[in-house]
């Protein structure tokens, strides 16, 4: 039994994170969506940017995707990703047939967040970074990315 209650007594049930993608009511009504990983990150990339809340996209967060109907673009810290974990998002959009490309931050940079702490035009930046990074995501580049070629 939840013990927290709103403002007229009702309680408060959490939802799970892994059932969340924050900021997607605003983010499909855009051209596309950025997937970053945290809210400050989607913050950051402005109102297409959504936020997975933690580096794994889950099932239930692909589903949202799919619904959303719009393409994706993979925009992940650099912070410990792997290439592997992009391969294993970027599957799990494919097999909903979301079209999805892949963005690389500088590495100067460890997340989206960061563009924002150093650079007042950070949406301005930002779009800059995934205009000249963009490429789309086919069997060969998820092989690449998971080590596999």
């Amino acid at each position: 039994q939840p013990k927290d209650k709103d403002e007229q007594g009702n309680p408060i049930v959490p939802v799970p994170k892994a059932e969340i993608l924050w900021n997607l009511d605003k983010a499909k009504t855009q051209d596309c969506i950025v997937l970053v990983e945290g809210i400050f990150d989607a913050w950051a990339v402005g109102p297409r940017g959504v936020a997975t809340l933690g580096k794994a996209l889950t099932d239930q967060q692909t589903v949202l995707l799919a619904q959303a109907g719009k393409p994706v673009i993979i925009f992940r810290d650099n912070t410990g990703v792997k290439g592997y974990e992009l391969a294993r998002t970027a599957k799990k959009l494919a097999g909903w047939e979301i079209p999805t490309w892949i963005a690389k931050l500088p590495e100067r940079f460890k997340d989206p967040g960061q563009v924002a702490q150093r650079d007042e035009n950070h949406e301005q930046a930002i779009e800059e970074y995934i205009r000249k990074s963009v490429e789309p995501m086919t069997d060969s580049l998820i092989f690449r990315l998971a080590g596999m070629r």
